[in-house]
């Protein structure tokens, strides 16, 4: 007799006990049964799906919901479509279902805030967060708190959102490493690393005391912090200690495809134009299938961008420019794409052409950043086209009126000679820095001004001059130099205010030095100001005669050298002559009878017992010179050598004895 199948109630208990037991494939096995056995039963087809869905089978969980109304089930699962949508990073499709729900669940609003989080809405994500951490009771309360604190972090750095503080807790690693990254979105470094380092220990004591974390999780989780730490190091300029870090991250090789792309990329920001070999092969890392569903859009731009500048400095100028492509695409609104074609023109020696390029991308993007003007002027610096430059930079609204921009557009237009020029940017900057005291510290509008006067004076503005020192007067009465200044001012232009502004001078307290001055001889006493400007300040004032004569005889006194008189040989006769051929050398002049032999020419050189050399071998004569006849008697060359005694035959000659005196013989 045949086994009977089992009843629907008894595969529904299977199919319950395998879903506490967690076998959701043996589950899923009975939930077919009971479809084939009952093909519109709600309660099994709900729980098919909720097994696909926990063997990650996400694309088969859509197909089945989608085929329950031609299978004539009258179902929703609008929560399970939307998750398994959303783990197959088809994010926009499922905000669009969880939308659509009028009255969502409290999973369906953590659902929601996942997905709002990944199409990066922080605003809308941040409200939801607090929504349900205040309508939430349950265990899962640290958990939402810790996602709250990732939101605010990601807001502040990713989103450009000024959010406070909320005081979140930082006894958990996660909500510690959440609080680093808000305080890194906020510039306070210092204070990330101070956190980034206490995470980092409590992710390890917490995890090294759970005996069911494996190390390679510890190590995984220890990765997320160190990175961050590394960033923190790198942003302070301590690139050492922060390249330490990443190589130490990456040396764990994580799984994590999003922390090795991120410490890859920064590594290869470190090395910029050096070590291509390394940052060659860690930008294979940054550019691995799946990246884009992990990493932000600020940080896909990143990669793009930094991958692009190394096929520059590695010129593979083929793939950057395939890149450069790539950027145009997906970043039209970026000035990057532009800055890099300019980039490679200059590098293939058309500078021409890259200022071209970069002239028409300016005047087509009006609100184009600044670096491509500041790239402009300094290709046309680069150039010798200084004008250029100059106008280029005077239209940069944003930092024209910086110091250090208003210095260089005074020096280019000095160079150029155009003094006007120059008054019209520091009056500018001038004008500029008083209508907007509130984004300028007092101290450069005060540089300013001061700047503006001594470059006036200096260009024999005096009117001008005087104009600007009485706005400078007006804030600082007390400045006395400020002061001097504008008396010295009006003293050329006008005597009668520069003789009122000396009224408000203090007089000089003569009774606190040792002796009176005396003011003619302080005004005698050019060496005070120097000697061209004790002449001229004798023009200018106009002294009488007598002054002027006495200082042009001390000038002239000064001025006198006295002129050493020329040495004269010690022999010297005036009376004589001087030699004619005194200029030229002694071997070339007509008297040179040459130089005299040495005396021990004629003793022999070389091994012992050889013989001294000739006068024909050592000296040999030409040929054709006449030879002085030899007196009769005298012996030739070759009798002499023949007689000569070689110096060891040679006998001592015994010396001659003294004779003494002899004594006289007889006395007295």
């Amino acid at each position: 007799m045949a086994a009977s199948s089992p009843s629907i109630p008894q595969l529904f208990t299977e199919l319950d006990r395998f879903g506490k037991d967690g076998n959701f494939e043996k589950a899923q096995k009975i939930a077919n049964k009971i479809l084939q056995e009952k093909p519109d039963d709600k309660e099994a087809f709900h729980c098919k799906v909720v097994s696909l869905i926990h063997q990650s089978c996400f694309r088969e969980a859509v197909d089945v919901i989608n085929s329950a109304p031609k299978k004539g089930i009258n179902i929703e699962l609008r929560f399970e479509k939307a998750y398994s949508l959303y783990r197959l990073n088809k994010t926009q499709e499922a905000l669009d279902i969880l939308n659509a729900i009028d009255e969502p669940t409290q999973q369906e609003k953590e659902l929601k805030a996942q997905v709002l989080y990944r199409l990066e809405d922080y605003r809308a994500c941040l409200e939801l967060y607090k929504d349900l951490i205040k309508n939430s009771q349950d265990d899962y309360g640290d958990e939402r708190e810790t996602n709250l604190a990732a939101v605010i972090s990601a807001a502040a750095q990713w989103g450009g959102l000024k959010v406070d503080d909320p005081g979140l807790r930082e006894d958990t690693y996660e909500l510690c490493y959440n609080s680093a990254c808000l305080s890194l979105g906020q510039n306070d470094v210092e204070a990330a690393q101070v956190k980034l380092k206490k995470a980092e220990e409590l992710c390890k004591t917490s995890l090294q005391d759970d005996p069911d974390i494996a190390e390679e999780e510890i190590e995984a989780e220890m990765g997320v912090v160190r990175t961050q730490l590394a960033y923190a190091y790198q942003v302070q300029g301590k690139n050492d200690e922060a390249q330490k870090l990443y190589n130490q991250v990456l040396k764990s090789k994580p799984n994590d495809l999003a922390l090795a792309a991120v410490a890859s990329n920064n590594i290869i920001t470190l090395n910029k134009d050096r070590d291509v070999f390394d940052s060659k092969k860690k930008v294979k890392a940054t550019s691995a299938d799946g990246l884009e569903h992990k990493l932000t859009a600020a940080q896909q731009k990143s990669l793009l961008f930094n991958r692009c500048l190394l096929s520059f400095y590695s010129n593979q100028l083929e793939a950057c420019r395939n890149l450069i492509s790539t950027l145009e695409a997906n970043y039209a609104d970026s000035d990057f794409p532009c800055l890099m074609k300019a980039s490679l023109l200059h590098r293939e020696k058309h500078s021409d052409k890259a200022v071209e390029l970069l002239k028409k991308y300016a005047a087509d993007h009006e609100d184009t950043s600044m670096s491509v003007k500041l790239t402009l002027v300094q290709l046309c610096l680069a150039q010798g086209n200084v004008q250029d430059a100059c106008t280029t930079l005077r239209s940069i609204k944003d930092i024209a009126h910086k110091p250090g921009v208003v210095s260089s557009l005074v020096t280019m237009y000095s160079h150029l000679g155009d003094v006007n020029a120059a008054v019209a940017v520091l009056d500018d900057a001038v004008e500029f820095a008083q209508k907007n005291k509130h984004t300028m510290r007092q101290s450069e509008v005060l540089t300013l001004m001061r700047e503006n006067v001594a470059y006036k004076l200096h260009h024999g503005k005096a009117k001008e001059a005087a104009d600007m020192l009485e706005k400078l007067h007006k804030e600082d009465p007390r400045d006395v130099k400020t002061l001097a200044q504008l008396i010295k001012a009006y003293s050329r232009v006008n005597p009668k205010k520069a003789e009122h502004y000396s009224e408000k001078l203090t007089p000089l307290d003569a009774s606190s030095t040792d002796a009176a001055l005396d003011v003619d001889k302080l005004e005698m006493s050019h060496n005070a100001f120097g000697s061209r400007y004790g002449r001229s300040r004798v023009k200018q004032e106009g002294r009488d005669t007598e002054m002027e004569e006495l200082r042009h005889d001390i000038i002239v006194k000064r001025r006198k050298r006295k002129r050493k008189r020329g040495k004269l040989p010690k022999n010297y006769n005036s009376e004589v002559d001087p030699d004619p051929e005194r200029w030229i050398p002694k071997r070339e002049r007509t008297y040179y009878k040459g130089k005299r032999q040495k005396k021990g020419a004629s003793v022999g050189k070389g091994t012992q017992g050889a013989a001294a050399p000739t006068e024909s071998s050592s000296s040999p004569k030409t040929p054709g010179s006449p030879k002085p006849a030899s007196p009769p008697g005298t012996p030739s060359a070759g009798g002499a050598a023949a007689n000569v005694v070689p110096p060891r035959q040679q006998q001592p000659q015994a010396a001659k004895k003294k004779q003494r005196p002899k004594k006289k013989k007889g006395g007295w």
